[in-house]
């Protein structure tokens, strides 16, 4: 079975995403250039290109408000609305999907070496 992929091309300058799609299986870069003009009209050595899988990130496509992608880490990040501030751009950051799990992962071990005290351990 071969399996869906997103495809974003971002500026390797500030990891503004200008041109992103999706395809199932393998597809080269160079397969893209040649088929969408705003890669064949754009300096190739002004942007890269980053694939996740369709499923990647699922929740936080559905809730953000936009995105971009981290030069450090070559990874997405999201902005999502503020509930108090509407309507204000928000920073992109680490996808909450990956925070939620951090934390859950986080008050496990607390959980476990609370255990250990009471136990005496």
């Amino acid at each position: 079975m071969l399996n869906y992929s997103r495809r974003f091309f971002y500026s390797i300058s500030n990891g503004e995403i200008f041109f992103e799609t999706t395809f199932k299986g393998i597809r080269s870069i160079e397969d893209d250039i040649q088929t969408f003009l705003p890669l064949k009209e754009r300096d190739a050595t002004s942007y890269d290109a980053l694939d996740i899988s369709i499923d990647d990130y699922k929740q936080d496509f559905d809730i953000c408000i936009g995105y971009s992608v981290n030069l450090e880490t070559k990874t997405l990040k999201f902005s999502y609305a503020d509930p108090n501030e509407p309507g204000v751009e928000q920073p992109h950051v680490v996808p909450l999907s990956e925070q939620v799990s951090t934390n859950a992962d986080y008050l496990l071990d607390v959980d476990y070496r609370l255990s250990m005290i009471e136990l005496g351990l």
